[in-house]
């Protein structure tokens, strides 16, 4: 399953609270963000996100989960989904937009090195 770990002082309910829609895009993909739904207990986060890869359009969920003294960022497991390069790359666009609202958290683990760019760092 992608997903990225973000280590740093913030939390999901945090993440809610500043959540902004955003679309963006990026080469030959459109990414989209829409709403963000916070559970009861304020451990976990729902994104409502849209991937479009050329005539491939992707409407699914981001689970985002408080983890150890940061943030983990996956594809919500009961949503359908098909795990395409632009989908692994919204992945890391939202861990970045992340990290650009809290400059305080980094990269922590990740399966989807091969998507970010060593520029930004890790």
């Amino acid at each position: 399953m992608p997903h990225v770990e973000l280590k740093g002082p913030f939390t999901t309910r945090a993440l809610h609270e500043s959540f902004e829609p955003a679309s963006e895009r990026l080469g030959d993909a459109v990414f989209k963000t829409s709403a963000s739904y916070l559970r009861k207990d304020a451990a976990e986060i729902l994104i409502e996100a849209l991937v479009v890869e050329g005539y491939l359009k992707q409407e699914f969920l981001v689970q985002v989960r408080d983890r150890d003294g940061g943030l983990l960022i996956r594809l919500f497991p009961a949503t359908p989904v098909q795990r395409t390069e632009g989908v692994k790359r919204f992945i890391v666009w939202l861990a970045r937009r992340f990290q650009a609202a809290s400059p305080g958290l980094v990269m922590g683990t990740t399966n989807l090195q091969a998507y970010i760019d060593p520029r930004r760092g890790a």
